[in-house]
């Protein structure tokens, strides 16, 4: 048995699947992946990020028929709300993210992550989940090429990296227009937050794309990871001009 949860980011496996995956005590975690273990070092049987593969390999693709249906009946949800579009992040395996989950614990942060609100996970500043430099050159090749880009960032450094990479992007090509944006930017700095209305400003570019449903889904979840002091840079925008921010 194989569950994954809702934001996609951690699954869990039963005894079963682990067997199956040859997910042991000595399984080392795999690259952008964590597997979690109990204090002897036996997997509890959730998975991580890019250390869901170990087992979701073994799971059988959905056909092209099953694929096709599911987009239509999509569609038709979609637009019977009003709604004409919809971004997908994770739509095939050659599409990348650059950061974890707040959920999970494995967003990327400058600081150690919360347990419980005041507790912390000493040693787990997260990780990106795909290299930094490859999905760097890759945000310049699309931007190069006129295609919006949309970086999934969530935690503090991983937010203020995309930032960076999208102010480098319009140093070298400035264009006006691509609308790039951070796919939730949920604990943004203050110079992230500066350097965003700057490139709205001069680029119409790099806008924040939070996920409000997030806060009913896993709102207590948030908290005890942030912490008391990240949880107030949560969602944190207001108003310019016509803009948020």
């Amino acid at each position: 048995m194989w569950l994954t949860q809702t934001m996609g980011h951690y699954g869990v496996g039963n005894s079963a699947a682990l067997r199956l995956a040859e997910v042991a005590r000595e399984t080392k975690d795999p690259p952008g992946g964590t597997i979690d273990r109990m204090s002897d070092g036996t997997p509890t049987g959730v998975l991580k990020e890019s250390a869901q593969g170990l087992v979701r390999r073994l799971l059988p693709d959905e056909t092209a028929e099953q694929l096709d249906a599911g987009i239509r009946d999509l569609a038709k949800a979609f637009n019977a709300e009003g709604m004409t579009g919809l971004k997908d992040p994770g739509i095939s395996p050659a599409t990348w993210d650059i950061d974890g989950s707040g959920g999970a614990r494995t967003a990327w942060l400058y600081d150690d992550w919360n347990i419980g609100f005041t507790g912390i996970d000493s040693g787990n500043c997260g990780y990106p989940a795909s290299n930094p430099d490859t999905v760097r050159q890759l945000i310049r090749l699309y931007h190069d090429a006129g295609i919006h880009v949309s970086t999934h960032s969530i935690g503090d450094r991983g937010i203020d990296w995309t930032v960076d990479s999208y102010a480098q992007a319009m140093r070298e090509n400035p264009t006006r227009g691509l609308r790039h944006g951070i796919i939730h930017a949920n604990i943004p700095t203050d110079r992230a937050i500066d350097s965003i209305a700057k490139l709205q400003r001069e680029f119409d570019a790099d806008y924040p794309e939070p996920s409000a449903t997030f806060m009913w889904w896993i709102g207590d979840t948030y908290a005890g990871n942030f912490g008391p002091v990240r949880d107030r840079r949560l969602r944190r925008s207001r108003r310019v001009g016509s803009r948020s921010v």
